[in-house]
Parts: C-alpha cells; structure tokens; sequence
C-alpha cells in the first residue's frame, strides 16, 4: 500500500522510490527526471546535497515565473 499525498483521491496512487540511496560504500540522490548525483561519504551529506538542489530548483523556477511576460 502506497501512501497518499495531500489532494491525492482514488485507488491508482503511483509508486514512489527513495532519493537517496546506497550503492556499495557511495551515497547517492537521484531527481524526477532520473539524474543521478553523487557520490556523496554518507547519506547525511546526499541528503543535504539533494535539499540544496531543490531549493536551486525551485529558485530557479521562481525566477523563471517573474520574467515570463
């Protein structure tokens, strides 16, 4: 059993996977869009890594919104 995000209804919630992850000694994070990033020492530094990232995305995304005419 999946569990539901906030607005989600319905039996067809979708599947969802860890970011971060462990291959051998390396950590690891991966995006939507099935970028992989890392090696990181260990999972606290891949997490903090993953936190920067998404807070650059959503920077950018913001900025992207104000300039659009």
């Amino acid at each position: 059993m999946h569990t539901r995000r906030f607005g989600e209804v319905g039996s067809n919630v979708p599947a969802r996977t860890e970011r971060v992850y462990r291959v051998n000694n390396e950590w690891f994070f991966s995006t939507r869009r099935g970028d992989d990033h890392g090696p990181f020492d260990n999972e606290e530094a891949a997490k903090l890594a993953l936190t920067h990232f998404l807070r650059e995305a959503l920077e950018a995304e913001r900025e992207t919104l104000n300039t659009t005419p």
